[in-house]
């Protein structure tokens, strides 16, 4: 069982990293179990693009790698809202982290403001605890977060991190 990338895809991935991709995409089979940690490895490059644009590539590259089969992008459930409450209620605080998850270098303030206090509002909602912490969402933009600052004072956050060490 195995796959072909496409030409336009590498293409299309090379120019996001800003170097060619140099494979000869007519010899290049990639074996089935090979194919979910190729995925991943650009899902981890292209985590710094515009949604829209990581989507459509991700997209491309799920329908080469698993043509004709189903694909599950996610192996793990989300917690219930009943385990939330079961951990909040033994002392387990929950911060924000936006509705959707977007990524928020690429979106502009209005609608960064909109997901982060949404996020905020939902979790108070169902936990009746308040909500003083928020991560960013890919969390790799230390210098760009600085411009959320003031939405997260205003909101009533009282710290955020990153997913980079030390941040």
């Amino acid at each position: 069982d195995q796959c072909h990338v496409t030409s336009d895809t590498v293409a299309k991935i090379g120019k996001i990293i800003g170097t060619s991709v140099d494979l000869n995409v007519n010899k290049l089979r990639v074996p089935a179990d090979s194919r979910r940690m190729i995925l991943a490895s650009v899902e981890r490059v292209l985590m710094r693009q515009n949604d829209t644009t990581r989507d459509e590539i991700l997209q491309e590259l799920r329908n080469s790698l698993f043509e004709g089969q189903e694909f599950a992008s996610r192996t793990e459930e989300p917690m219930t809202w009943e385990q939330i409450s079961e951990m909040a209620a033994h002392g387990i605080r929950f911060g924000a982290h936006t509705c959707s998850h977007p990524n928020l270098s690429h979106v502009d303030l209005e609608t960064a403001e909109r997901e982060i206090v949404e996020s905020k509002r939902i979790i108070e909602g169902r936990l009746g605890a308040e909500v003083s912490g928020f991560a960013y969402p890919y969390g790799y933009d230390v210098a760009g977060y600085r411009r959320f600052r003031p939405i997260l004072e205003k909101h009533g956050f009282h710290y955020a991190c990153t997913s980079w060490c030390g941040h």
